[in-house]
């Protein structure tokens, strides 16, 4: 049987392009394929990971055939060479990485086990696949994935929280209502996104978006509780994308709609 050869596209991957969202430090796309189709051999001038969500695969890779299945976690130096043969319909979430820091130490090719690399890329499919989720949102899943895989060089950790800490922390907090990236905090913390990412996860206890998230969440109350403003006014002011994306954060963080929040408060 004639097995179809797939053509990368213009932004390097193949397949259908299903998905894709960029940020400073990355570009996150999905993408689906055909079965019985095949991929010649070739390499990605950027490191990245593949995740394959629907449809096994097999990949060769350094003279060796392996089979590849759904949610396992690849790794991809820069260059490396692969190739993929389908054997039944795919869909798989691509994240490339485009900042500098991501040496590795790790295979060319490589799987990377453990479930907290699973949770971190499952939270990072559903930002990715969420039109609400901002950019640091996002910034941060994926520097909280690298984080996770050990993909950056090995560090000392710190036993207490460095001093750039607290000027990230100062930041945040004057500017949690901007469109904020990672690579930007980053750059102030003169640290990579994800030695920023998991540091930040070490001494806060969540991510930094889980971090403007909450500040985000609290000053959408304070609007809600002060003045009778459209429900739209107060998502912009307090920086969510939109009045839907604020009811989503309220009903996740507090259990309330924004007007049952106002109601509540007004009966008081």
């Amino acid at each position: 049987m004639h097995t179809p050869r797939s053509e990368a596209r213009a932004d390097g991957f193949h397949g259908r392009m299903r998905c894709e969202r960029r940020t400073p430090s990355a570009r996150v796309v999905l993408s689906a394929y055909d079965a019985r189709t095949e991929l010649a051999a070739h390499g990605h001038p950027a490191a990245h990971l593949c995740v394959p969500l629907r449809g096994r695969y097999r990949e060769r890779v350094a003279g060796r055939q392996v089979e590849r299945a759904p949610f396992d976690v690849v790794w991809y130096s820069p260059g490396a060479e692969h190739a993929e043969v389908f054997h039944e319909p795919g869909v798989h979430l691509l994240v490339e990485l485009v900042a500098p820091g991501h040496e590795v130490r790790r295979d060319p090719v490589d799987t990377l086990p453990g479930a907290p690399v699973l949770a971190g890329v499952v939270r990072l499919l559903r930002l990715a696949t969420d039109p609400s989720a901002d950019t640091l949102a996002l910034d941060d899943a994926v520097a909280d994935v690298v984080a996770r895989a050990d993909i950056e060089p090995g560090r000392r950790e710190e036993r207490t929280p460095p001093g750039w800490l607290a000027r990230v922390e100062e930041a945040v907090h004057d500017r949690f209502r901007e469109a904020l990236s990672l690579d930007e905090l980053a750059r102030l913390a003169g640290v990579s996104t994800p030695h920023l990412a998991r540091t930040w996860r070490r001494f806060r206890g969540e991510t930094l978006g889980d971090t403007v998230r909450a500040l985000r969440t609290r000053e959408a109350c304070r609007r809600l509780a002060a003045d009778d403003a459209p429900l739209a006014r107060v998502a912009l002011d307090a920086g969510f994308a939109d009045q839907s994306h604020m009811g989503r954060a309220l009903r996740r963080a507090v259990g309330a709609t924004p007007a049952a929040l106002r109601r509540a408060v007004a009966g008081a």
